[in-house]
């Protein structure tokens, strides 16, 4: 049995619509879209009146559904050069931009999707651009591939990453709905698992009007008057309409938003009738009784029929006839069904037809509520409605009640013979669809996050949520956010927003309304521009030792987070079944009375642990790490040196043989340098040693009480600040060398591999090696002092740009802030405190949700699925990508001179005065200053070859592939180098050195000055 299938997505553009919501809205208002041609097509009055001239006996109307902007394109989003989208038909343009707004419609991020079976299905039939090209004599190496039908549907399957079918289909009227057909057949059968079924019509030329014209198929008022005695033809129109298709099953499963179900189709094809453009009763009688076989449905339950409708007196009949005799079976009396062709509105989209009439029947389906059908008044006297089951719907009226779920058919005729029918069924309120507040009520905070490929687009998207959210104020937070995060591509220019309600959530995506911190802390608000090279930012996790606080610290991710519960679990597991004692009430205690001091190391070890394996659960991928005495022992495990279990173990030996032995030592911090440290001590080497090096002026000194009061006096007199720690041991000094031996029977039992994320030895200072793989480094730890300040720098050294600390305050953030003097970006897991709020559960979660914030906008990868697990959200329709588009067209001005549509950055022949002019500079300048002479070089060459614009100068640091370039003009690129430099060069050169900047690099070593001299172009120069 074949199964149905789901209508997850829509992104349409009809005649004054830019979205399905706007086209909703059109229906229900009962618009007539149909307008004079846009003033904007200089090109196409001149033309049509030039044809007129030769036809006078025929009237042509100026009239049409028309499409405005379709000259605009956002060709850069799209990695197009300036150059091929000028001759790109607008019609593949189209499809880019509103394919990419249907799958965000539906919640998709196309990345999800990269090399998947993905299909695409694309009606198309008008050719018009092409004509213009050649009539305006602007061929280019591009022509082939901007106008050929194939590459509508290859194009979006390349920019996708899709290996499923990619077909365009041209059966003219009927294209989009054999395109859906198909597609829902592939899906079936199994040839893709998603599917984007398209239609598309331009009108830029006059010549097929005038043919519909003298055919005397166009209406002489420019309205179509479907099914009315007044019908006397139609009116062209225009628009583009995708929808996103995926088997009902996958996505009641994906939770995804449904508009309608398609339950079954069928085409068929006329034969021979009464001519080849006459319709054939017999075939659309035989197409509907197909296509609810198909649907395994009674046509007689069919509410309502979305027509051809084309308001011709012939086909009107021909059509009522059919549906009437297919549509009275298994009929109740008195339940009529209603017709209505989209038609009335927008005129015959031709191509694109039956996607407008499918997204309006899904919309109705959605909404529950049936649009009028527009312009009748009196019946066609030959369709006798009074005996039929059938009525022309006249006004906007809900959707008739019945047993059964809401049920509608969607016509399309090709004026060559094929047919086609698909049937649409409602989607039933599903148990996932109930709002999520449920689950939601102990995230009272919420992150949302945006992105787009300018900080002009940026601003736009954000200002597009302000709006979306005052028009929507009862929508669910959770659901906004988790659509956002999950259905959306980020992109390089980022902003993300913390708040508990939606109020707060608009009020800081007012740009004007945000306080930016001064330094890189948090207010629940980030953004950032990530570089252009594509390196994510280098993480380094920070795991502080003994003196963390643990008690309640986590208790809220331990109740709402299932990874972070079931690692304190595994470690209440063992400490249990070693010690009887429960960590879980170490942790979280009934009561403020702390009953097990003693494992306190264990809490501080079990929460770091569990942190730092919540963060690598969101994405968050630490490149280094450091701990901080205790703190080495989870950065440890963390790195796999051993295992969870294992790393327990040696704590929990190393606590016992701590408490085995007399506590009359101590540790002191001073704040001092190390000449008047090492000075005060000198008296008592014996007993005092350095305990750890944590900043330039912090150390802590360790050993026995007496002598260590001794000294923090003797300090203090010398005006240094001295605090004495709680701790009654001395860690890390050579008083507890006599535990090392002791130690090493235990560390001798560990199973040790070298670690898998490269990790600070806190005993060196430095990367560690093998040895940190060996029982002696682990027993000698203890009696080392901590050289965190020396990790810090190797840290600085290896590229760290983000240091998170996995704690509960930012002990070894401050530590680290004073060993690095450059800007980096400090987080602190969690800070017990902060915002003046009573409940610390409440400080936990907005603190790891403030600091998601700063690592998404400084470009760290989050994993935005599994950051929402456990949350049972619904994906929402939210705003859709702001698409920056700038006039790409073909000069239409003149055809005996033909000029650019743009004004290259250089002059006139511009290559040669190019070869001249590098060999001229690069002769005056340094060794060291050839690389910013080629780059500067580099920069106009790809400029005029890409056709941007003289504002547009390429950034030197952009991958080639961004800027638009393909292997057409990287060859050019690579031949103009090779012919004005005097060098060979590899057919590979611009995929190995893949941006401006890297090329220039490369050449400016390669290129020998003057390794000839070029030709004498003192006349061009002239």
């Amino acid at each position: 049995m074949k199964e149905p299938i789901a209508i997850i997505g829509i992104g349409c553009r009809f005649p004054g619509v830019n979205d399905a919501d706007a086209y909703w809205k059109l229906l229900c208002d009962g618009e007539d879209a149909i307008s004079p041609i846009p003033s904007k097509r200089a090109w196409y009055m001149p033309s049509l009146h030039a044809l007129d001239s030769d036809s006078s006996s025929t009237e042509v109307s100026c009239l049409g559904g028309f499409l405005d902007h379709v000259e605009d394109f956002d060709c850069q989003f799209f990695e197009i050069s300036p150059r091929e989208a000028i001759t790109m038909d607008p019609q593949q343009r189209l499809l880019l931009e509103v394919s990419w707004e249907a799958l965000e419609d539906a919640g998709i991020s196309p990345e999800q999707t990269m090399g998947s079976q993905g299909g695409v299905f694309v009606g198309i039939s008008s050719g018009d651009y092409s004509y213009l090209i050649c009539q305006y004599r602007q061929v280019d190496a591009y022509y082939n591939t901007g106008i050929a039908f194939s590459i509508a549907a290859n194009r979006l399957s390349y920019y996708l990453d899709w290996h499923g079918p990619s077909l365009a289909l041209d059966t003219a009227c009927s294209s989009s709905l054999v395109a859906v057909h198909q597609a829902c057949r592939s899906l079936q059968y199994g040839d893709c698992d998603l599917a984007l079924a398209a239609g598309v019509n331009l009108i830029l030329r006059p010549e097929m009007t005038l043919a519909f014209s003298q055919s005397k198929v166009m209406a002489a008022d420019g309205r179509c008057k479907a099914f009315d005695a007044r019908a006397d033809g139609y009116v062209r129109g225009e628009g583009v309409g995708v929808v996103v298709l995926k088997p009902l099953s996958s996505a009641i499963a994906n939770n995804d938003s449904i508009y309608a179900v398609i339950r079954g189709s069928a085409i068929n094809q006329d034969g021979q009738s009464n001519g080849l453009m006459a319709p054939n009763p017999a075939a659309q009688e035989a197409v509907l009784q197909a296509a609810y076989q198909d649907a395994k449905v009674s046509p007689g339950r069919v509410q309502y029929v979305e027509t051809h409708g084309i308001g011709t007196q012939l086909g009107d009949v021909i059509e009522a006839k059919a549906l009437a005799k297919i549509l009275s079976q298994d009929r109740e009396a008195g339940k009529d069904c209603a017709l209505g062709s989209v038609k009335t509105n927008l005129g015959h989209l031709e191509a694109a037809a039956g996607m407008a009439s499918l997204i309006k029947v899904a919309l109705a389906l959605k909404h529950q509520k049936i649009p009028a059908s527009l312009h009748f008044q009196k019946p066609n006297p030959y369709i006798r409605f009074e005996r039929i089951p059938l009525k022309v719907q006249q006004t906007l009226s809900p959707w008739p009640e019945s047993d059964y779920p809401a049920l509608a058919g969607v016509s399309g005729f090709g004026f060559g013979g094929t047919n086609a029918h698909v049937v649409l069924e409602e989607v039933g309120r599903r148990k996932s669809e109930v709002g999520s507040q449920d689950l939601q009520q102990s995230h009272s905070m919420h992150l949302l996050t945006l992105s787009a490929k300018s900080d002009g687009a940026l601003d736009q998207l954000r200002q597009r949520y302000q709006v979306y959210i005052q028009q929507n104020p009862d929508v669910d937070l959770a659901d906004l956010c988790f659509t956002a995060n999950t259905g959306r591509s980020h992109f390089h220019h980022r902003l993300a927003v913390v708040g508990d309600t939606l109020e707060d959530i608009a009020e800081k995506l007012n740009d004007d309304s945000v306080e930016i911190p001064s330094e890189k802390s948090t207010n629940g608000y980030a953004r950032a521009t990530l570089g252009d090279d594509d390196i994510p930012p280098s993480v380094a996790f920070l795991f502080p030792g003994e003196q963390s606080a643990y008690l309640g610290v986590g208790q809220q991710l331990y109740e709402s987070q299932p990874l972070f519960r079931q690692t304190v679990n595994r470690c209440h597991e063992f400490l249990q079944a070693d010690l009887g004692a429960s960590l879980i009430d170490i942790l979280y205690p009934q009561s403020a009375q702390d009953q097990f001091a003693s494992l306190s190391d264990v809490a501080v070890f079990a929460l770091e642990y569990s942190l730092a394996q919540l963060w690598v659960s969101w994405g968050v991928q630490p490149d280094f790490l450091i701990g901080h005495g205790l703190g080495e022992y989870v950065a440890a495990c963390v790195a796999g040196v051993f295992s969870l279990e294992e790393g327990l173990r040696l704590l929990v030996a190393r606590q016992m043989l701590l408490q085995s032995v007399e506590s009359d030592g101590g540790m002191a911090v001073v704040i001092g340098n190390q000449e008047q440290v090492e000075a005060a001590i000198s008296t008592h080497a014996s007993n005092i040693s350095i305990a750890a090096h944590n900043a330039p002026s912090q150390w802590v000194i360790a050993g026995d009480k007496q002598a260590l009061q001794a000294v923090c006096q003797t300090l203090e007199d010398n005006g240094l600040l001295t605090q004495l720690s709680s701790t009654e041991y001395a860690l890390y000094s050579q008083v507890m060398a006599p535990l090392q031996q002791e130690l090493e029977s235990v560390t001798a039992e560990i199973n040790y591999a070298s670690p898998s994320i490269p990790m600070i030895s806190g005993i060196s200072g430095k990367i560690a090696g093998d040895e940190i793989t060996t029982p002696a480094y682990w027993a000698n730890h203890l009696c080392q002092p901590v050289q965190f300040m020396a990790g810090m720098q190797a840290l600085c050294k290896q590229g760290c740009s983000i240091f998170l600390e996995m704690g509960a305050k930012p002990l070894l953030t401050r530590l680290g802030q004073q060993c690095l003097s450059e800007d980096y970006l400090w987080l602190s897991s969690l800070r017990s405190g902060r915002h003046g709020i009573s409940k610390a559960q409440y400080q936990d979660w907005r603190q790891l949700q403030e600091n998601l914030a700063q690592l998404y906008a400084q470009g760290v990868s989050i994993d935005w699925f599994q950051f929402h697990n456990g949350q049972l959200c619904k994906k929402l329709r939210l705003p859709t990508y702001p698409f920056q588009r700038e006039r790409y067209w073909i000069d239409t001005d003149s055809v005996d001179q033909v000029e650019t549509p743009f004004r290259p950055i250089i002059s006139q022949d511009p290559l040669t005065l190019l070869q001249a002019k590098i060999w001229q500079q690069l002769m005056q300048v340094e060794i060291g200053d050839r690389s910013k002479v080629l780059e500067t070089y580099l920069q106009e060459v790809v400029a005029y070859i890409l056709r941007l614009a003289p504002s547009n100068i390429p950034n030197p640091h952009l991958d080639f592939i961004e800027l638009g370039m393909d292997s057409l003009t990287a060859m050019e690129v690579k031949n103009h180098i090779q012919t004005a430099l005097g060098i060979s060069l590899s057919e590979t050169l611009a995929s190995r050195h893949s941006s401006i900047h890297k090329l220039a690099k490369y050449l400016a070593v390669t290129v020998e000055v003057p390794l000839r001299k070029p030709q004498d172009n003192s006349e061009v120069c002239g």
